[in-house]
């Protein structure tokens, strides 16, 4: 039994009751470390243990095309689990990067000190980028944590959607990637991917309550860009669609009235919203470049790491 905000003398009546032992965090759930902390480095202990014994003797029998496979199939693979939930810290990552590079270039031999014969930037790149295809653990841990991120702002129908935006986010009059990071230190770590989110991104306003009006994708690109001397006078840059629709102009722009050139960009932006269906029974949608409104971490890593190949010999080589 783990209490949580408990006397001692009740949880020990009530472990006696039921007959088991007093637990404290953090401690071990299906594998993860559970706390209301941030998890510390020793608590990703059993990942880096649990690769180090795949570190065996048989990568010495392997040619380096076969230990290639041998990193992404194996050890690339057994963070995979962690990733889906926990962002892990940047020391973890260095770690696993090290036993990966020793099993490529080493054969193993994690005590030797020699020399790559890539650097592992370009050794993380897709092989039609002349790179080797491995996988990149950092860029992979963001792209399979976004998915709560996508799960959050298309408010599905999961509890812990209602119950984050219900208790964090009750005042819908700034979104919340507009505000500093709040809740548990779970949640502040996922909130700080929405740049990545907002990059690959395009929403689709109904409510308006949960986009920005500068800055997010909600034309072809963001307001602030697109009528930048408007942008200059405005007293509120963090504001929601939602907010700007119902507020007067006094509290959004000063000093009125404003000059020539924007109070001609207000007028093309007031414009373009009363030309737009806005439907206050509806939550904002949010949908990716790729051309879908269903998240993919496949298709976001890919654009992670996507770049104009170098060379055109690197796709056959």
């Amino acid at each position: 039994m783990v209490p949580i905000n408990m006397s001692l003398e009740r949880v020990t009546h009530l472990a006696n009751t039921f007959g088991c032992q007093v637990g404290e965090m953090p401690f071990t759930y299906l594998g993860l470390p559970l706390g209301t902390t941030k998890p510390t480095i020793s608590e990703f202990a059993p990942l880096i243990t649990k690769m180090e014994r795949r570190l065996t003797g048989i990568s010495k029998l392997l040619s380096y095309n076969g230990r290639l496979i041998l990193v992404n199939s194996v050890l690339s693979a057994l963070p995979t689990f962690y990733m889906c939930t926990l962002k892990l810290p940047p020391g973890i990552i260095k770690q696993i990067d090290i036993y990966r590079k020793h099993c490529l270039w080493d054969k193993r031999d994690i005590n030797r000190k020699g020399k790559c014969l890539v650097a592992w930037e370009t050794a993380c790149k897709p092989k039609d980028q002349g790179g080797l295809g491995i996988i990149d653990i950092q860029r992979q841990n963001e792209a399979l944590l976004l998915k709560f991120l996508d799960k959050f702002y298309n408010r599905e129908d999961l509890p812990w959607v209602k119950l984050t935006w219900s208790k964090l986010y009750a005042n819908e009059s700034i979104p919340p990637h507009a505000r500093s990071p709040v809740g548990s230190p779970w949640w502040k770590e996922i909130m700080k991917l929405f740049p990545i989110l907002q990059s690959i991104s395009i929403c689709s306003p109904n409510k308006g309550n949960s986009v920005l009006l500068w800055s997010d994708f909600w034309m072809e690109q963001s307001a602030k860009d697109s009528f930048p001397q408007l942008f200059s006078f405005t007293r509120k840059p963090k504001c929601s669609i939602n907010f700007f629709l119902n507020q007067p102009l006094e509290m959004m722009f000063s000093p009125l009235p404003l000059p020539h050139v924007a109070a001609q960009q207000l007028e093309e932006l007031q414009n373009i919203m009363h030309n737009r269906h806005w439907d206050v029974n509806l939550n904002d949608t949010w949908s990716y470049n790729w051309g879908t409104s269903s998240y993919s971490s496949k298709k976001a890593y890919a654009l992670f790491l996507k770049s104009p190949p170098d060379s055109p010999l690197f796709k056959w080589l």
